[in-house]
This record gives C-alpha cells, structure tokens and sequence, in this order.
C-alpha cells in the first residue's frame, strides 16, 4: 500500500485583536507578542524574567509582565524610558 503524502504543519490562525486585549496570555500568544519561540518564553518564566502563573497544567502570563518585559533594558536591567507609546 502506498504511503500518503506528508501534509505540512500548519501555524494556527492568530486573532491579533484577541490578544491585545486579553489580561493573561498563553505561552503562545505571549511569544507572538514578543516576537519569540514559545520555548524561549518558557526559559523566561524558569528564569524569572518573565512572571507565570500555573492554572492546572497551563501556564498564563500577565500582560503586564509582557509589557514590562518589553520595555526593560536587558543589558543593565533597567526600565527603557524611550520607548514609543509611553509618553
């Protein structure tokens, strides 16, 4: 019997809109924000960088660690005050 062809994986559909709005986010729609792998943003929650809440087996990040996150300084740890839309 032949062997079906491979179908290739697909990303799922992302509701941007959603995710702007929402209070706590998925490791995935928190690695859509910040422009990183999910397994990335994992090790940030292990780390420390980034704060996670376990809801069972889940793991969900404030928006407010995300948008904090994105607007520290890595190299020195220090809050970023140049950033555009913190006026």
């Amino acid at each position: 019997m032949p062997k079906k062809p491979k179908t290739p994986k697909r990303k799922p559909a992302v509701d941007y809109t959603a995710i702007q709005a929402a209070l706590m986010l998925s490791t995935f729609q928190a690695s859509i924000l910040l422009g990183l792998s999910e397994k990335t943003v994992c090790r940030l929650v292990v780390r420390g960088e980034l704060i996670g809440r376990r809801v069972g087996r889940l793991v969900r990040i404030p928006r407010s660690s995300v948008d904090s996150f994105l607007k520290r300084d890595h190299r020195t740890g220090e809050e970023n005050r140049n950033v555009k839309g913190d006026e």
